[in-house]
């Protein structure tokens, strides 16, 4: 079996030797037992995180694992078939997350339990047919077993990071993937939390994803920040939070939301000077999407956000904030929706006041 993964957070894998990959360069080569994988990082535009790439075979020699991570198209994310080894063929393709050893896999329901960054466990859930999981699966280095009734995975994580083992468990319930991973907690007591999980059913699913869009933005708030901008789908919840410097007009301004699988993205901040007239604009670019937030003066009517592929759409304006009575905006927009082309202040009578293009 082979996979391919790319990942924007977490570190690298780890590799006890370096390897020459004709096409990118330098890159790390390790394994366990019959799995062995060559990893490196990527190239990013400014002020992104760049990705990790990975290439993951089992039962594969390293030259064929090589073979596959020389001939990978990056744009869609795929090997070309001149780097398959003989007899395989494409079977899954789900999201894919690796932070501090940790798998997860696809746009499921994570549930987190810590006591400190050395002694943790997480349980996940998701949707998936067959082909997902034996991705989930191959991620994991152990042996076959059962787990509540039904077949599965018990051993670590394929991906070492660190010295610290990250022990894992993957099975099939009521048609869901679940997977568990753990650090500083024995074997023992895993399973035994693992034998006295509820039941997976379709309703409890449905009822923990839906519980990201009844998230509180002004929980996110720090001290002192005020909450000018908010939003929420399916998936993510965002907040944009206003905090005075100390100074007439200048604040500085925080972005933070949580996401489907319980991760807080954003918690960058930028000082911005609101202005009297026109608009002022901040944010940042992260590997899944882009924070746009901003301020207007009393001159703009609204705000027009447009994409790449030519869709736009309004960005509502708040209530007038503070002494200056600024009026404030933000939004956050998945990578998946596609890039940001520009962002157009507009007056009453539809007249173009200000404009920033986006690279």
């Amino acid at each position: 079996m082979l996979a391919l993964t790319r990942q924007y957070d977490g570190e690298l894998p780890e590799g006890t030797r370096t390897v020459r990959i004709r096409r990118f360069g330098e890159g790390h080569s390790g394994g366990q037992g019959d799995i062995a994988w060559i990893g490196w990082t990527g190239t990013a535009d400014e002020g992104a995180d760049p990705p990790h790439y990975g290439v993951v075979g089992k039962g594969l020699t390293e030259r064929q694992i090589r073979s596959a991570a020389d001939a990978i198209d990056k744009k869609h994310l795929r090997i070309a078939p001149s780097g398959m080894a003989a007899g395989l063929r494409p079977i899954a393709e789900v999201p894919m997350g690796l932070n501090n050893a940790d798998v997860s896999f696809g746009a499921g329901i994570t549930q987190r339990w810590t006591s400190g960054p050395r002694r943790w466990l997480t349980v996940r859930t998701m949707r998936g047919d067959e082909r997902v999981e034996t991705l989930a699966r191959m991620m994991t280095f152990g042996r076959p077993t059962r787990i509540r009734g039904d077949a599965g995975m018990a051993g670590s994580v394929v991906y070492p990071v660190g010295h610290t083992r990250t022990l894992t468990r993957a099975w099939r319930e009521n048609g869901a993937i679940v997977t568990v991973t753990a650090q500083g907690i024995p074997d023992s007591e895993v399973d035994a939390l693992i034998a006295s999980l509820r039941p997976v059913s379709g309703g409890g699913l449905e009822a923990l994803r839906s519980s990201i869009s009844r998230y509180p933005p002004e929980r996110l708030a720090g001290p002192g920040e005020r909450l000018v901008a908010s939003g929420r789908d399916a998936q993510t919840m965002w907040a944009v939070f206003a905090k005075p410097l100390g100074r007439p007009g200048a604040y500085s301004l925080t972005e933070r939301g949580r996401d489907g699988r319980g991760r807080v993205i954003g918690g960058g901040s930028a000082g911005l000077d609101v202005p009297r007239q026109g608009m002022a604009l901040a944010g940042t670019a992260e590997a899944d999407g882009r924070f746009v937030e901003g301020a207007v003066g009393a001159d703009v009517a609204r705000v027009r956000l447009t994409l790449a592929d030519g869709q736009s759409f309004g960005l509502p304006l708040s209530r007038p904030i503070g002494a200056e009575g600024a009026r404030w905006f933000g939004t956050w927009v998945e990578a998946s929706r596609g890039r940001v082309r520009e962002v157009t202040a507009l007056g009453r009578h539809g007249r173009i006041v200000a404009r920033r293009t986006y690279p």
